[in-house]
């Protein structure tokens, strides 16, 4: 097993696919295919990365809602005579 650190920012539209190679083995790609990073995953991994992207995603709309409630609060306090 390997361990690679990297850092990619993705939130400016880079591509990012999946692909099916067997009943076991998944490929995510992300970036342009010549410069491009390329996880490999067996079906437990795969579960694994979807549940943990699920509760990301989850989390992050929380804390957008959060954000936007706070954002009320400091305009309905700026606007009150």
């Amino acid at each position: 097993m390997a361990t690679i650190s990297t850092l990619m920012d993705l939130s400016n539209g880079e591509p990012i696919s999946f692909t099916v190679s067997g009943s076991d083995m998944a490929h995510l790609l992300v970036g342009r295919p010549d410069l491009g990073v390329e996880l490999c995953f067996d079906y437990d991994s795969m579960r694994t990365l979807l549940a943990g992207g699920q509760a990301a995603v989850a989390e992050m709309h929380l804390r957008y809602a959060h954000e936007q409630a706070e954002d009320q609060g400091r305009c309905s306090a700026s606007s009150a005579p």
